[in-house]
């Protein structure tokens, strides 16, 4: 309360305290606001709010908070929201022909999420896009040794059947 009332972040109306959100901004509804423009705006507009989301994403919400409960859920939302957002955005570079940018997203996805299968296809089609068979086969060798490893699985019928469809049309070419 130093300085008067322009200081003041915490106020209190009727008994109830409440942040005043003039003074400063939250990440998360940075994130969150930045998230529902680029849901809603045309073309290749969406493209810089998916970016500015995925810039402000940090990681792990209240990371310092470990045995509270009730933020697990609440870090589990925004990790999703995230790992969606460069799954989106990828798909806006890929539309684009800008295949790099759109696997280096996905990589960052896979770092995140080691299980998530359709993450892994995406990043061969791309490889596919490029004519680039070695590093299809490698991403679906990675995808084959992280779900044996984690969870004695192979990939999905679809996984697989994308692979196979995949590779014998890089072989054609």
């Amino acid at each position: 309360r130093q300085g008067g009332e322009k200081t003041k972040y915490i106020l209190v109306q009727g008994g109830e305290y409440y942040l005043d959100r003039s003074r400063f901004e939250i990440d998360v509804d940075v994130f969150e606001s930045s998230l529902a423009n680029a849901y809603t705006a045309p073309g290749i507009e969406s493209i810089r709010w998916y970016e500015q989301a995925v810039t402000i994403y940090e990681g792990e919400y209240l990371n310092n908070l470990l045995y509270y409960d009730w933020v697990i859920p609440e870090r589990r939302r925004l990790q999703a929201a995230y790992l969606n957002a460069l799954s989106e955005l990828a798909g806006c570079y890929a539309s684009q022909g800008q295949f790099d940018q759109a696997i280096l997203l996905l990589d960052k996805s896979i770092q995140m999420d080691s299980l998530n299968e359709d993450s892994y296809c995406d990043v061969m089609r791309y490889y596919a896009e490029q004519g680039d068979i070695a590093a299809m086969v490698q991403q679906y060798q990675k995808l084959e040794d992280v779900l044996r490893d984690e969870l004695n699985l192979q990939p999905s019928a679809i996984g697989q059947q994308l692979y196979r469809h995949l590779l014998s049309q890089l072989k054609r070419d």
